[in-house]
């Protein structure tokens, strides 16, 4: 029978659930605390790689299966936890990843200092007519090496800065940002600056002939004029296997600069609870009939990730409201075996992915249009069929969502199936339209790589 469920959060996550539980005929309603649907979608993803426009198409196909958008409506402030939980019989909690992270250095306070994730949503609502779009940005400074430090920098020369750098602690082999964004922004004049770790924040008065001083400047706060930096040198390996950069004594200079833009960081902003935590396998809180996916969960991710996520939530939503019971891996017990087993199938051909055309870095960053074009119709095909056969056949999600033991985990992006948790149904291979799955005996052993 239809129910009622909540969504607190209109991104990638929350969409793709809303997704799937309309389809299932349920009544799904989605509060979003931005002026507008599509969360990071939205105003995390600069137009140029995310057009307006087909976002919107999405979330009006949505909007035509029933879901509903409740704008303007932050959890927490607007709405409360406590209210869904008793206006609905299912909440999905997926409010991303929306808070920057500070550094804490000396000066960070000042006047034209933005945070990364603060500065592309105001370019992006001013893009929709929903604020005043950043401008007299002079010189920039992005300090940080990820997608987001690079989204900054290649906005930034859109709103007519006259220089844009990008300073990074590490090497370029080591920065989180994918390659191919990096490329972008040089052949669109970003400049990248490597091994420098910024000391402190310069305030003062800004010269508006041009230049600035670092003066006293009048008013409670006082401008930007620069970024001290260090140069560095990597020495031992860090917890996550990264060298650490240790400063130079005496390697100290100066970069004047009009805008700071700090995009080291983002973190979920779970102030609506006191407590937070989520079995990462059926996606439970606390509270019953609470579940939690996407970057709230594990923090900033791919797009991807995050909807893959809200899909997994939809499923363990849709077997709650079923009754059906919701077996966390940790407290699982093991199952007598059918014969046969599922295995994956390894004998596909792997293709490589083509490259989209693009336009002309001079052309493209004057402008917000979208930078990759469309394929050739018939590489378009070829890159369909690749899709559906890329080595799993998980990108459809049709195997793991009919297992009711939980069976499925992801490993480096490809599914592996838990022996101990599998008993050889072969309910998944007969829903995968790709023929990836197939059922061997027992007597064969379980095919793991």
């Amino acid at each position: 029978a239809p129910r009622r469920v909540a969504i607190a959060g209109s991104g990638p996550a929350g969409v793709a659930a809303a997704h799937d539980l309309a389809e299932l005929g349920h009544e799904v309603t989605v509060f979003e605390a931005l002026p507008v649907a599509g969360g990071m979608l939205a105003v995390g993803i600069p137009d140029f790689r995310l057009p307006p426009e087909v976002l919107e198409a999405e979330i009006q196909r949505l909007q035509a299966k029933g879901v509903r958008f409740v704008l303007n409506t932050r959890l927490g402030r607007e709405v409360t936890l406590e209210q869904l939980r008793g206006d609905y019989d299912a909440v999905l909690i997926a409010t991303g990843a929306h808070r920057s992270r500070p550094l804490g250095l000396p000066g960070e306070e000042a006047a034209g200092v933005w945070m990364g994730l603060d500065f592309l949503r105001a370019v992006n609502l001013s893009q929709r007519g929903l604020a005043e779009r950043p401008k007299n940005l002079g010189r920039v400074v992005v300090l940080g090496g990820g997608n987001t430090a690079f989204d900054a920098a290649r906005v930034a020369l859109r709103c007519e800065a006259e220089e844009v750098y990008v300073a990074y602690r590490r090497t370029r082999e080591e920065v989180p940002a994918h390659p191919a964004e990096i490329a972008a922004a040089e052949e669109e004049g970003v400049r990248v600056l490597y091994l420098v770790q910024p000391v402190r924040l310069l305030k003062g008065a800004r010269d508006e002939e041009r230049g600035t001083s670092c003066l006293p400047a009048s008013g409670a706060r006082e401008r930007v004029v620069g970024v001290e930096f260090a140069h560095v040198l990597l020495g031992s390996p860090e917890a996550d296997g990264r060298r650490r950069p240790e400063p130079l004594p005496g390697s100290e200079f100066v970069l004047p600069a009009d805008t700071v833009i700090v995009a080291v960081n983002q973190e979920p902003d779970t102030s609506f609870a006191l407590s937070f935590t989520v079995d990462p396998t059926t996606l439970t809180t606390p509270w019953p009939g609470v579940f939690a996916a996407g970057d709230v969960v594990e923090g900033a991710g791919s797009v991807a990730k995050a909807i893959a996520a809200g899909r997994r939530a939809a499923a363990h939503i849709q077997r709650f409201l079923a009754g059906v019971e919701l077996l966390p891996r940790a407290t699982a017990e093991p199952r007598a075996k059918a014969d046969p087993w599922v295995a994956l199938r390894r004998d596909f051909e792997r293709r490589g992915r083509p490259a989209l055309p693009q336009l002309a870095p001079r052309q493209r960053c004057t402008n917000f249009e979208e930078v990759e074009r469309p394929l050739a119709p018939a590489a378009a095909q070829a890159e369909a069929q690749r899709c559906l056969a890329c080595g799993c056949g998980y990108g459809c999600d049709h195997c793991w969502p009919t297992c009711m033991y939980n069976a499925y985990d992801l490993v480096w992006g490809e599914p592996v199936i838990d022996r101990e948790r599998c008993d050889g149904c072969g309910f998944c291979a007969q829903m995968c339209p790709h023929g990836l799955l197939e059922m061997t005996p027992v007597e064969e052993g379980f095919p793991r790589d």
